[in-house]
């Protein structure tokens, strides 16, 4: 409306169209901020016109602005470089502190993307960027407390610490990633073919062999169960990726790599991991691989719970699964085989997270794998596992627990009687029993000790002295009431008594001092009179002799009996002197060589190996006797465990009324049985190694002899000189060949260490898959640089229509109020040619009363006047 009032008085009509009542002076004047004649135009600093209020000024900032004018439809000011805003008055995208506009500087990875555009994001005055969930700082550059891992790519910017609830305080740990490499494998559907096997209600192929003939299935797919390497504890994998590549061939109609149907493709698992008893998780892609390549990642967003699929997998259940990974299943069939197709999986690994890079410096961080503060009793990166010193421990009924924590069980302190220190952290068995203790958990003392285990302390086994605690020969005793409270019940081979203290019959020594010991009398068969000796301080029919003594036969000696007297031999078992016979000979032809040796200088030739014949010959009738003994033994032993048997009967019957100790006996006598046996096989054995130094023996004794009849004794003495330097020619000639050979050795043992070198580069230049990751990542990068500059085109263009159609309906609006103000103009023309006809005619009827009066007065007057 019109003013029609300034102050207390009513305003006239203006003449002039557009011009209104000023509501102070009541003078006609333009609305505010308005030029033209009809004051139909905003000023140069004004816009958004309106008939009656006029138009409102720009007020464009003097700094951000370049100027004091705008545009009169929008009000937007005509901003300079780095300032934006209606008036200029705030910085430009990714900027703060107006007028000084500093770099925001928002850390990508923890900042909100919803506020940032072309890697650069809004900060409010002060720079406070806005951050993620789990991220603070002016920056978000920081992980919030009980978080970890600042990662641009997680919603939250941060992962949860779990480390498996034993604390909350955790980091990023410093481990690189590394891959864990399976052999490529292969399966052909047809005769004679192995039987897949059922497993979690799957259909799963052999492990092994790589490569076989399998039993086809239908439409319901094969699975290829991955190797044990790939499983146990896969924490240190958690957000890394499972790698491998799946082909099926259709060879009845000669297509390769056949495309699984896309209708079927979802309604089975592409994997599965099975954790931890009870935890199965599945993992199906978004869409098919032509090639059959799949990357998929160990993240929680990633799987699905099979038991229960619409509750979303959580980071709690992923690492349960993955601290004891018992298996992987990954799909091998996508259509219906038929004979003769074939099914093969390639390229398989895992990322699992270790201390050193081993291969390549370029080794990426393996973000997202936790590193916890474990309190007392656990450890491990995530404190899953028991720390020194402990050992796992599960409730009874810990697969029916409703928290998944309960499968992987708490830590308890080692049980080992104060004998050890540490266990196996799952099977809770001691090890490193101390104290001469041993078992399961250090309740036994050890073979050759006795007491009680279980009370603990240092001393709680004791040695068994049999008969000395430094000179015992009873691997094990037994407590029994007596003096000494035990007797040793596995004396060995040749010794007797309760603490084995004293010889058998056939063995001499005295095992009452340190060092003393039961020996075998092995007297020699054919020059002793029988196979015992003198024992000690022990008359032997009425022969006195030294410990050991056998009684040997007229003419021979030794502790044996197996000397006869020199130049004689056994011949048949009967000392024959060698100067007769065909011997005879021979014994003179040595007396001459002897003469001729003492006449010559043998200062630097090696001695005739006599000494060492003798000491061969020596030692294979040692082991021709240790093998005749044998048997003989056995049967000495029967006899005096007969005669002990006898002469203790009273303490036999003591010992058999303890029955539970007469089955620890014989526990242990089948112990000893099987020791025996194996003595027997190693005696065996020494026999044959007896046999084949009695054959060297003889080949030493036939080279002498050659030696004697052509090597030496028919030679003239005065060529043994040339024969000697031409045996120094040949030594020598040896000599540089054998310095020759090991030049050539050492050299081909340095081309072997770098061919090895060359082939540890080679594989690890193989093995090391991070610059394939590091290519593919940058090319995701420039694709996803690419999404970014559409996204960036349709936001602008979508940001222009938005301005498009702002202007179009403030067009429309400054259109539908003229159409008022003109439709007001019309009315109100209309009303004014209405009130003009009135005001005219009232005129005329006043004139035609005017005239009709001043007629009526002239006749009045006229009358008066006549």
């Amino acid at each position: 409306m019109f003013p029609v009032f300034f102050f207390f008085s009513e305003c006239r009509i203006c003449p002039a169209p557009g011009h209104i009542c000023d509501s102070t002076t009541g003078e006609c004047i333009c609305p505010p901020n308005t030029i033209g004649e009809m004051c139909e135009n905003c000023s140069s600093n004004a816009w958004n016109y309106d008939p009656l209020n006029g138009c409102t000024l720009c007020d464009c900032s003097g700094i951000g602005a370049d100027g004091p004018n705008c545009n009169p439809q929008t009000g937007q000011c005509n901003c300079r470089l780095g300032f934006v805003g209606l008036k200029c008055d705030r910085c430009i995208h990714g900027y703060f502190n107006f007028p000084q506009c500093e770099l925001c500087n928002c850390d990508l990875s923890g900042t909100d993307p919803t506020t940032c555009k072309n890697d650069a994001c809004l900060c409010d005055e002060i720079g406070q960027c806005s951050c993620k969930k789990n991220v603070i700082g002016l920056k978000c550059d920081s992980c919030d407390a009980y978080s970890f891992s600042l990662e641009k790519s997680n919603i939250f910017g941060c992962t949860d610490c779990f480390c498996f609830n034993r604390t909350n305080f955790c980091v990023q740990s410093s481990f690189v990633w590394q891959q864990i490499y399976a052999s490529d494998r292969q399966v052909i559907f047809s005769e004679p073919w192995k039987y897949y096997i059922r497993k979690h209600n799957l259909n799963v192929l052999r492990e092994k062999p790589l490569i076989y003939n399998s039993y086809p299935t239908d439409i319901t797919p094969l699975y290829w169960p991955l190797p044990s390497s790939f499983l146990g504890d896969r924490t240190a994998s958690y957000n890394g990726f499972i790698r491998f590549t799946i082909k099926n061939d259709d060879n009845y109609r000669g297509i390769t790599n056949v495309a699984p149907d896309p209708q079927h493709f979802r309604f089975f698992p592409q994997i599965i991991l099975v954790g931890n008893h009870r935890i199965i998780l599945e993992h199906t892609p978004d869409e098919v691989n032509q090639s059959g390549r799949y990357k998929i990642r160990l993240h929680e967003s990633q799987w699905r719970s099979r038991l229960s699929p619409d509750v979303p997998v959580t980071r709690k259940q992923l690492m349960i699964a993955l601290q004891n990974l018992q298996g992987i299943y990954i799909r091998a069939t996508y259509n219906y085989p038929s004979t003769g197709d074939t099914a093969s999986i390639n390229e398989i690994s895992i990322d699992v997270a270790v201390w050193d890079n081993t291969t390549d410096s370029s080794n990426s961080v393996a973000i997202g794998v936790e590193l916890c503060e474990c309190p007392q009793g656990y450890a491990g990166n995530s404190c899953q596992d028991p720390a020194d010193g402990y050992c796992r421990k599960r409730q009874t009924d810990f697969l029916n627990s409703p928290d998944d924590l309960a499968l992987v069980g708490v830590p308890q302190p080692c049980i080992c009687n104060g004998h050890s220190t540490t266990c196996e952290a799952e099977t809770c068995r001691c090890t490193n029993c101390e104290h001469n203790t041993y078992g399961d958990y250090c309740e036994l003392c050890k073979p050759g000790y006795h007491g009680n285990a279980l009370v603990g302390g240092a001393n709680a086994c004791t040695k068994c002295a049999c008969p000395l605690p430094d000179n015992s020969f009873s691997d094990t005793c037994l407590a029994v009431g007596n003096d000494r409270g035990y007797i040793c019940d596995a004396c060995k081979p040749g010794y007797t008594g309760m603490y084995c203290e004293s010889c058998l019959t056939g063995y001499y020594g005295n095992p009452n001092v340190i060092g003393g010991m039961c020996n075998e009398c092995a007297c020699h068969q054919y020059g002793s009179i029988h196979g015992i000796c003198n024992q000690v301080n022990k008359l032997l029919s009425s022969f006195i002799s030294e410990t050991g003594q056998c009684e040997c036969r007229s003419g021979l000696s030794g502790r044996d009996c197996s000397l006869c007297k020199e130049r004689h031999a056994f011949v048949n078992g009967i000392c024959t002197s060698c100067d007769q016979g065909c011997t005879r000979d021979l014994m003179k032809e040595m007396d001459g060589l002897e003469e001729i040796m003492k006449q010559q200088n043998f200062t630097n030739l090696r001695p005739i190996p006599w000494k060492r014949a003798v000491r061969i010959s020596n030692t294979t009738k040692s082991f021709h006797l240790t093998v005749d003994s044998l048997h003989l033994e056995n049967l000495i032993g029967d006899e005096t465990s007969k005669t002990d048997l006898n002469v203790n009967d009273n303490f036999l019957d003591e010992v058999n009324g303890l029955v539970e100790q007469t089955k620890f006996l014989l526990e242990r006598t089948n112990k000893s049985k099987n020791i025996l046996q194996k003595s027997i096989d190693k005696t065996g054995k020494l026999s044959d190694r007896a046999r084949e130094q009695d054959e060297i023996l003889h080949k030493v004794i036939s080279q002498l002899r050659y030696y004697i009849n052509y090597g030496f004794g028919k030679q003239d003495s005065s060529k043994i000189g040339i024969l000697i330097q031409e045996a120094n020619i040949y030594v020598n000639a040896m000599k540089e060949r054998g310095i020759y050979i090991e030049k050539r050795y050492n050299r081909g043992n340095t081309d072997f260490e770098k061919s090895q070198n060359l082939m540890k580069l080679i594989t690890s230049r193989m093995l090391n898959h991070t610059s394939f990751v590091e290519l593919r990542k940058q090319l995701d990068a420039f694709e996803q640089w690419l999404h970014d500059y559409r996204d960036t085109i349709w936001d602008r263009a979508r940001q222009d229509t938005v301005s498009s159609d702002k202007i179009a309906i403030i067009v429309a609006k400054r259109v539908d109020r003229f159409n008022d103000v003109k439709a007001n103009i019309t009315e109100l023309l209309t009303k004014a040619t209405d009130e003009l006809s009135e005001a005219e005619n009232k005129v005329l009827i006043a004139k035609t009363e005017k005239i009709l009066s001043m007629f009526d007065d002239f006749k009045v007057f006229a009358y008066n006047l006549f």
